[in-house]
């Protein structure tokens, strides 16, 4: 048992496992933003703040690995590999140009820690970045990343090769990208979705992507989880999808734990926890 030592904290009962020992039935993992069911857990944790009871997140765990998969995703399209892999099946040899990824136009909504990561990333790869975040922050990102807004976004999507989203479901983002802002990307525009399905109104990206005037779309999250069998998103030959898993590595449980021990460490002595759960924003 540990107490913390701030004067009216309630006391806190730590149940291990050990060996042979099962965790407690009830036991649940740790929320997590950029998961659909943690999501919804998040929408009842108010009640748990009005009751002096502290929520942290799995903010940043999966910084790491969605950033991978968003270059993955926009190097899949930029480098044309659905047509490598039909001439390969095909045994068809014929030398041709591709895409090349430097330079581009990329804009990333969402700055939070997987936002900042996507944006170093491209940013490497010596594209030309736009931030795209709350109004009246400039996030103190690298010199030549340029900073915008969610209410000045119509003016940023004309102007965007590829468009990465890593921001968190809010009732400010549910819709964000619906289907006039999919018509203000440009002819051969990428999306990549590392956020969350609802953000995107999915039957305008079917409608764009298979017109052909979107050059694809690699999808890590989609409206409804799992995908129904019978949407198109499994047919269309530009889309990439990631069943909801490009953020699960072998490392992630020991991050977790990491995480948490450390904040328990924090709990215990007073210090500032990390990753708290912010009830206005939801997130």
């Amino acid at each position: 048992m540990a107490t913390s030592p701030r004067a009216g904290r309630r006391r806190l009962r730590l149940r291990l496992a050990g060996p042979g020992r099962a965790p407690p039935p009830r036991s649940r993992p740790p929320l997590d933003p950029g998961d659909e069911r943690g999501h919804r857990r998040l929408r009842a944790t108010d009640r748990l703040e009005r009751r002096g009871i502290e929520i942290t997140t799995a903010s940043g765990v999966h910084a790491i690995p969605l950033a991978e998969f968003a270059l993955a995703g926009a190097l899949h399209f930029v480098k044309d590999v659905p047509k490598l892999r039909r001439d390969q099946q095909a045994r068809h040899w014929q030398r041709a140009a591709t895409g090349q990824l430097a330079g581009r136009r990329v804009t990333v909504v969402g700055v939070g820690a997987m936002g900042r990561n996507v944006i170093r990333v491209f940013d490497a790869m010596g594209c030309h970045v736009t931030a795209v975040g709350r109004a009246g922050r400039d996030y103190g990102l690298a010199d030549g990343v340029a900073v915008s807004s969610t209410d000045r976004l119509a003016l940023v999507l004309p102007h965007t090769d590829v468009l990465v989203l890593c921001c968190a479901l809010t009732p400010e983002t549910e819709g964000l990208i619906d289907r006039a802002a999919l018509a203000a990307l440009p002819d051969g525009a990428i999306l990549v979705n590392i956020a969350r399905g609802a953000v995107v109104d999915e039957d305008a990206l079917v409608q764009e992507l298979a017109s052909g005037r979107l050059a694809g779309a690699a999808l890590d999250v989609v409206t409804e989880e799992p995908l129904a069998v019978d949407s198109p998103l499994w047919t269309l030959d530009n889309v990439l999808i990631s069943p909801h898993s490009a953020s699960t590595v072998e490392t992630e449980n020991a991050t977790l734990t990491a995480l948490f021990v450390d904040n328990l460490r924090r709990w215990r002595t007073g210090e500032p926890l990390l990753n708290r759960y912010d009830p206005d924003r939801g997130y």
